[in-house]
């Protein structure tokens, strides 16, 4: 077969495309479908929507061989030589690995202004193919991306949001399963749903079904059960989720009693009297916060991820926290689990997400508004947050400019208590304890702290935990430059 007379992986035209609200991407439903997407989809009431960069793409063999379902994928790219590495690596994919072949349909979107100028077509694929190392794979197609290519990527905010909402409206089942590429489900993940939800008392309009999700150590194999990745976080081989570098992110999903799996003031039940072979409930989200950002199925009537938050900050919390203003109610499941390979800790936050966040919480004063506006409820005062500031106890938080070592204008954030009137200079009234009372640094930037943290310089972040016995109380932020006099925010 030569190249003229083969057609491409993708079935679609560069020239047309569905725009966006604001005329900022392109995109095109279903331009690959697995042979048995269509018979997948009839036949499973839960579909897994996920979305990938060219980068990550690789994490989506894992993914397809974990789930037995349908599997729609929402596909950036951008340009020219984006593209055509994409083309050669789906085909790749398609040819080595069943499980993408059958179950899994791709959707793709690109900027406005970096859009492919080059149809769709054949590119023939190397002789040898090691379908072994799918990463490996990637990094050989991608090798002829320029390095202005990736200079534009990292200059332009990643649109996760609009990723999310093209995967998850090409999916054709009644619930979805909305996660991220490089987000792997546990062994049978599907088939436990299919049967929890089969269950008439678990069809819950507006139920989110939380499925807790663990950072793995590399290092070990991937777990098969429940009980070996609890055995696996006993031994600090496994955590919750953005523990170490953001834990308001998935805190709300109460993994402690996840694991124990008991009812407060109960022993837990022996593993026979667990029904660890079926999904069920184990406890609800009773602690909800602004900043729980937790995977979940839910039917697909949920509210759509808002497309004004790209790249970094506003991205998941905000669609959850509209779901939880909607009225959902967020419940865990047991024993189903995700996990997120390596264990992430903090490092030197670069430049570009501190801008990508400033403008994001912009964007959140007018979402809020309009969430309040559309459902006449404000549950956990998100309104009123910015007058509530008063201030409590003690707690140094030192954040350096740039890498730990390379030297730079060091910021000090200070709380300190109301009695202490030695600063002057009144500037803004900042936050409330929700965000501010400390198990993470980045939550004070969440909370409004960052604005003007941001105008001093930006910053990489160090942690330094609080005496977690203290009880939640409201702070405001102290904010000065070394070698200048404190400014402190006005109550």
């Amino acid at each position: 077969m030569d190249d003229d007379s083969a057609s491409g992986v993708l079935q679609f035209d560069v020239r047309l495309g569905l725009w966006d609200s604001r005329r900022l991407y392109r995109s095109w439903d279903a331009v690959l479908v697995g042979t048995q997407y269509v018979e997948l989809s009839a036949s499973h009431r839960v579909c897994l929507a996920t979305q990938s960069s060219l980068e990550k793409l690789h994490s989506l063999v894992q993914v397809a061989h974990q789930w037995q379902g349908p599997l729609s994928l929402g596909l950036f790219v951008a340009g020219d030589e984006e593209f055509e590495a994409a083309q050669r690596y789906l085909d790749f994919l398609q040819r080595c690995y069943a499980a993408v072949r059958e179950r899994v349909t791709v959707s793709v979107l690109v900027p406005g202004s970096r859009a492919p100028r080059q149809q769709p077509r054949y590119y023939p694929l190397p002789d040898f193919l090691d379908c072994e190392r799918p990463e490996a794979a990637l990094r050989q197609f991608a090798r002829p991306i320029s390095a202005e290519q990736a200079s534009w990527r990292v200059r332009n905010a990643y649109p996760q949001n609009h990723m999310r909402n093209l995967a998850r409206k090409n999916c054709q089942a009644e619930w979805v399963f909305l996660t991220d590429v490089d987000v792997v489900p546990s062994s049978n993940l599907s088939q436990l749903l299919e049967d929890f939800l089969r269950d008439e008392r678990n069809r819950c309009d507006k139920c989110a079904y939380v499925i807790p999700t663990f950072e793995l150590d590399a290092r070990v194999r991937f777990p098969q059960n429940k009980s070996e990745l609890v055995r696996l976080a006993k031994k600090s081989l496994a955590r919750p989720f953005h523990h170490k570098v953001f834990i308001h992110n998935q805190f709300a999903t109460n993994f402690t009693r996840w694991m124990m799996d008991s009812q407060p003031g109960q022993a837990p039940p022996p593993p026979a009297e667990r029904g660890d072979t079926r999904a069920r409930v184990s406890h609800d989200v009773t602690n909800f916060e602004f900043l729980y950002e937790p995977f979940y199925v839910a039917r697909d009537v949920a509210p759509a991820h808002d497309e004004r938050f790209m790249g970094y900050g506003y991205t998941r919390n905000t669609q959850v926290y509209e779901m939880y203003v909607a009225g959902y109610k967020f419940k865990v499941l047991t024993p189903t689990f995700t996990v997120h390979w390596g264990l992430q800790t903090r490092k030197s936050r670069p430049a570009w997400r501190e801008r990508q966040n400033s403008v994001n919480r912009k964007h959140f004063e007018i979402f809020k508004k309009e969430v309040f506006a559309r459902y006449s409820r404000d549950p956990l005062k998100m309104r009123s947050r910015a007058r509530s500031c008063a201030l409590r106890s003690a707690l140094f938080l030192y954040l350096i400019s740039g890498a730990s070592g390379r030297g730079g204008p060091c910021i000090l954030v200070q709380y300190t208590r109301k009695r202490d009137r030695s600063s002057s200079s009144a500037a803004t009234c900042f936050t409330h304890v929700h965000f501010c009372y400390n198990r993470d640094v980045y939550s004070l930037l969440e909370a409004g702290c960052g604005e003007l943290l941001l105008k001093s310089s930006p910053t990489a972040l160090e942690q330094l935990r609080p005496d977690p016995s203290r009880a939640r109380r409201p702070y405001v932020c102290y904010i000065r430059k070394r070698g200048q006099s404190v400014v402190r925010a006005s109550e």
